[in-house]
């Protein structure tokens, strides 16, 4: 395939893609964003059949690769059933990881798991980039396609998880805190859980984590009163979802979480930091990805304080809401 840019301005071109996604200016951004394809290494794809541009795909067997990380493939996911509505059959490659999650979703055909730079042995016709969706439907900021919920949890799973987290005497809220290691942004993205302390003593709430990889030992030990759950994801993101289902509100950095919990349509609040990633735009509160998320931006590099204090400040108007209307 040839390169789309010379490797001369690739960084250049990258940076300007980011500034026009940043800015909300989504006509030039989408077309500047394929340079990716070029820049990153996990985006560079092999295939025999044709990449799909502008042709109709109404009649006809579409491959959706996915690519980069899992909120990215939650977020953009919810173009596939646009897809199916224009009449294609809907090949859908997806992560491992979220394999589970996307099983009987609507708009997909057929569900296969990515496994490699392999030319695919099923049979397709043209293919395309998860991300390159956005390009192919030419979205504004006012035609995101941001109906909720899109992505459904396991009803069997949800039950289950109702009965060990669903309690009416308290505001029901799940935190996350920290990132996956190996993103390049991972470390600015996250908090510690000691940034979760103005919360710890507000009556009428109860906290569960919903991190992988934390010992009940670890959280009894430390005085954290946090309810953490050491089987889940038993199954990748299925535990997680249902979990999330039975909470009122979701706490979260920037991670798949956040994503996960705005595709099923719960409350969300992100927490940003203050140079924040390109789709949650600039010196706004609210997503036009998300309909029930609301955004939390650090107001300098690396100081959480402020943010988890306008947090604290929007839980006890929740709580106060709340009463009134028992009341």
């Amino acid at each position: 395939m040839k390169p789309l840019y010379n490797s001369n301005n690739l960084n250049a071109h990258w940076n300007l893609a980011l500034l026009y996604l940043q800015t909300g200016d989504y006509s030039k951004g989408w077309k500047k964003f394929e340079v990716r394809k070029d820049r990153i290494k996990s985006c560079k794809r092999l295939f025999n059949k044709p990449e799909l541009k502008s042709e109709s795909v109404n009649g006809r067997k579409i491959l959706i690769h996915c690519e980069q990380g899992l909120g990215d493939t939650i977020q953009f996911s919810r173009y596939l059933k646009i897809l199916k509505k224009r009449g294609a059959y809907v090949i859908f490659e997806c992560k491992p990881r979220l394999f589970e999650i996307f099983k009987g979703f609507d708009g997909i055909d057929e569900l296969i798991l990515e496994q490699s730079n392999r030319e695919k042995s099923i049979e397709y016709e043209y293919h395309i980039s998860l991300l390159s969706l956005p390009l192919y439907f030419k979205t504004s900021l006012e035609t995101i396609p941001s109906g909720v919920p899109y992505i459904k949890a396991n009803p069997d799973k949800v039950n289950e998880w109702g009965i060990i987290v669903k309690n009416e005497k308290f505001i029901n809220i799940g935190i996350a805190w920290s990132g996956a290691e190996a993103n390049v942004s991972g470390k600015d993205r996250s908090c510690k859980l000691d940034d979760f302390a103005p919360l710890f003593s507000l009556k009428g709430i109860k906290l569960f984590s919903l991190q992988k990889n934390i010992h009940n030992s670890e959280m009894i030990s430390a005085g954290y009163p946090v309810v953490n759950f050491e089987r889940i994801d038993s199954e990748p993101f299925l535990d997680t979802a249902a979990i999330i289902e039975n909470l009122d509100i979701v706490i979260s950095i920037d991670t798949s979480i956040a994503h996960l919990a705005g595709a099923l349509g719960k409350p969300v609040w992100t927490l940003l930091p203050y140079y924040s990633d390109w789709r949650w735009l600039l010196n706004i509160e609210n997503s036009p990805w998300y309909p029930t998320m609301r955004l939390f931006r650090q107001s300098e590099p690396g100081q959480w304080s402020e943010v988890f204090s306008k947090v604290l400040i929007e839980l006890k108007k929740y709580l106060n809401k709340k009463d009134q209307n028992l009341g």
